[in-house]
């Protein structure tokens, strides 16, 4: 899970999700939550990066599910909204609003063995 807070550059992004591919790398995970709901800034700069490069990457090291998390009306609703529609063709991508409605869609789906929300 990634969780984002206050301001981020395109620096910060890009250093983190670097770090996350690095992760990934030594313990493989299928599922990648990114957390937007305490985000105040815009991703304009790298979302492209984001997007276009570092999705396919972690599609390639066998994640196939993405969850975002952001409140609605918000820099991160809309940086989700836009990763949705660019997502790569292979991987789920799901868009909920609270952490609260990530577990209840896990509990729903019997997908909660080793995630969790907290």
């Amino acid at each position: 899970m990634m969780e984002w807070y206050g301001y981020t550059t395109k620096h910060q992004i890009e250093v983190v999700a670097i770090w996350v591919e690095s992760l990934i790398q030594q313990i493989p995970f299928e599922t990648l939550m990114n957390d937007c709901s305490a985000l105040i800034s815009v991703w304009d700069d790298s979302i492209d990066w984001f997007s276009q490069v570092w999705l396919l990457r972690m599609r390639r090291l066998g994640v196939s599910g993405f969850i975002h998390i952001a409140k609605p009306n918000s820099f991160g609703e809309r940086i989700g909204r836009y990763l949705w529609m660019r997502k790569h063709p292979e991987m789920e991508f799901l868009f909920f609003s609270t952490k609260q409605e990530v577990a209840a869609w896990l509990k729903l789906h019997d997908k909660e063995d080793n995630i969790s929300v907290d």
